[in-house]
């Protein structure tokens, strides 16, 4: 595995998933998230989401709703 993948749901998860993203970068993981798609302008999401399901650990961040 290349580290990790952070997936949610963008209605509620978003300032869960920034604060785990952020937590995790400060203990040295190397962690792929869409707040990075700005920076990283892949030519496709689907492809890059599939990559980071396919070669990285995912973690969900699951919302009460």
């Amino acid at each position: 595995m290349n580290g990790l993948f952070v997936s949610y749901s963008n209605s509620d998860g978003g300032c869960a998933a920034s604060a785990l993203v952020a937590g995790l970068r400060s203990r040295g993981f190397d962690v792929w998230w869409d707040g990075d798609l700005p920076a990283v302008r892949p030519l496709a999401i689907t492809s890059w989401m599939e990559e980071g399901f396919r070669d990285r650990t995912v973690l969900v961040v699951v919302s009460p709703d």
